[in-house]
């Protein structure tokens, strides 16, 4: 596996004029990117979406957005450098509203004597502010003239689109995932925009390349090896696999997970490996297993939306290491196993996810079904609250996690939904869950022990899957509108009264 380095630096004199760079442009950016790999910057980092890779092609960007800017007046040696520690803070453990005051003070920390005590401010406020959902930066007064206070904010406009543009590399549907070119802040980003698919592609194909190159194995595509281990996995054989959008893992290392906890995770079938690996948002890809395996389509075109520009890569782990996760709760039904230890790959290989996708729909392994009833689309976004639930094990690490799960399960909806109250009855939904949690907790006393699945996430569950569900005349579990209608009819203080039905 290929340890820390520039992959930009693999790109041809084509591929740079390609994309709008020069070879003094190539030349910097490898060199800020072994900085950062000789000052172990990001190299601990257990969030793979914010590794040494997400770095050096934000950086790219800047340099790209610049290029397109008829001459700004901007300090671009200083936006550079806070670029490549826009992210140091997550390496630090700090959550995605938190990491650019840890990166900003953790930037101080280590500059203090080295550059201009005003350079160091300003860089800060560069690393704090692309972390901040506001786009103005609030100025000290005293501090910058009223042409600084420009300069610095174009720097850290350009610092926030070149950090979107590669939002692409995120496996996670719109809103939450992709850019969104509506809150771009520059012409130049938008102008960009077409292109950041291609080049995220380009720049995994680089990577791929080079793991071929250092073990003199055929990795890319690699179909006969793929059926191997699927026939390994089919015959009972030891086998685990680690599936990952991240062609460039050199080792994995235990991450905390909402529902379960630090763990290196693992399945032992392949094509299970690829279903959670490719459609991670079982909210809007309802997954099968057993001798179905395969994912519900209930958005027109968002299965092929999800895949575009991914390379999915299969890491074969020593299966010595591992356990099989059993929780009751949040296990996953068709098997997963989990390690406590970092545990490097022995194999890997990688194909472009569209095309696996297609060869295992070809060859029968794989479904797509699709699935754009009104009810399906209502219930998915419904059965995201147990995600919210699962985040209860994370509740005494994280008093904010509910919060943010529901901001992402209503955003999600929202940006999905043709109906604009959708929001507002999803509040509903979260106060009757949250009612579900407090007559859970008076069970267990004040300090509920969160990690008890089956005496406490299990309740909760069983209780909010009985409003969900009902059986109908044939003993089949089917979803209960009525509930719905409840919550769109019966709660006056969040609705006015009215005869539609919801439609999402």
């Amino acid at each position: 596996m290929i340890s820390e380095r520039s992959i930009l630096a693999r790109f041809t004199d084509e591929l740079i004029l390609k994309y709008g760079l020069t070879q003094e442009d190539k030349d910097m950016i490898v060199r800020l990117i072994n900085i950062a790999i000789d000052d172990r910057l990001y190299t601990d980092t257990k969030d793979y979406n914010h590794d040494i890779k997400h770095i050096e092609r934000v950086l790219m960007y800047v340099k790209m957005i610049i290029n397109k800017m008829d001459n700004p007046n901007i300090n671009e040696e200083l936006l550079l450098l806070a670029a490549l520690y826009h992210d140091v803070g997550k390496t630090h453990g700090a959550s995605s509203k938190d990491h650019g005051i840890v990166g900003a003070s953790y930037f101080k920390k280590m500059m203090q004597g080295k550059i201009d005590s005003k350079d160091i401010n300003t860089a800060c406020l560069l690393i704090y502010q692309h972390a901040d959902e506001a786009d103005t930066i609030s100025f000290d007064d005293s501090e910058y003239t009223i042409e600084e206070k420009n300069s610095i904010q174009l720097m850290s406009d350009i610092l926030k689109d070149a950090d979107a543009l590669d939002r692409n590399r995120l496996n996670y549907p719109p809103p939450i995932g992709e850019c969104d070119p509506k809150k771009l802040r520059t012409e130049e980003a938008k102008d960009l925009l077409p292109i950041t698919g291609e080049l995220y592609e380009e720049y995994n194909k680089e990577i791929i390349k080079e793991v071929e190159e250092e073990t003199g194995k055929s990795i890319l595509d690699n179909y006969e090896l793929f059926e191997e281990w699927t026939s390994d996995y089919s015959e009972g054989k030891p086998v685990m696999i680690h599936a990952s959008l991240n062609p460039g893992i050199s080792k994995l290392i235990p991450q905390q997970s909402t529902q379960k906890g630090a763990y290196v995770y693992a399945g032992k079938s392949p094509i299970d490996c690829f279903s959670m690996a490719v459609f991670r948002l079982s909210l809007l890809f309802p997954r099968t297993g057993g001798e179905n395996i395969g994912v519900t389509e209930i958005f027109p075109g968002s299965v092929e939306r999800a895949l575009k520009s991914k390379y999915i890569t299969f890491y074969r782990l020593p299966d010595e290491l591992f356990h099989q996760y059993t929780d009751p709760v949040t296990s996953s039904p068709n098997g997963e196993w989990v390690s406590l230890e970092e545990v490097e790959p022995v194999e890997m290989i990688s194909f472009k996810a569209s095309s696996l996708l297609k060869f295992l729909r070809s060859t029968g392994q794989f479904e797509v079904r699709q699935d754009y009833s009104e009810d399906k689309r209502l219930e998915c976004i419904l059965n995201g609250f147990r995600s919210y639930i699962w985040a209860l094990k994370e509740l005494k690490d994280n008093p904010l996690v509910l919060d943010q799960k529901f901001d992402i399960l209503k955003s999600i909806a929202e940006y999905y939904s043709e109906r604009p109250d959708i929001g507002k009855m999803l509040e509903s939904v979260r106060k009757d869950v949250d009612s579900i949690i407090v007559d859970e907790k008076e069970k267990t006393g004040n300090n509920p022990d969160y990690d008890d699945e089956e005496h406490f996430l299990q309740p909760i569950l069983d209780k909010f899957y009985t409003k969900l569900y009902k059986t109908d005349e044939l003993g089949k579990r089917v979803f209960n509108t009525s509930y719905v209608d409840f919550l769109m009819k019966s709660k006056e203080e969040v609705f006015e009264e009215d005869n539609s039905q919801p439609h999402i």
